[in-house]
């Protein structure tokens, strides 16, 4: 997929992300501040959970 992909969220956390990029758009647009959103999916690094109840993908 690439940035022009339809974006048609399926939950609210799918909502609340595009809600999030949308609103740098405006500030964008509005203020002219530079904005960047970063779409950032199974991240991992030295203090992620790998055990418990919210196990990650990759734990």
């Amino acid at each position: 997929m690439d940035e022009k992909h339809p974006v048609t969220p399926i939950d609210y956390n799918g909502i609340t992300k595009l809600a999030g990029e949308l609103y740098h758009l405006v500030a964008h647009r509005v203020y002219g501040l530079r904005t960047v959103s970063l779409r950032m999916i199974n991240v991992y690094g030295p203090r992620m959970r790998v055990s418990g109840n919210r196990k990650s993908f990759i734990g």
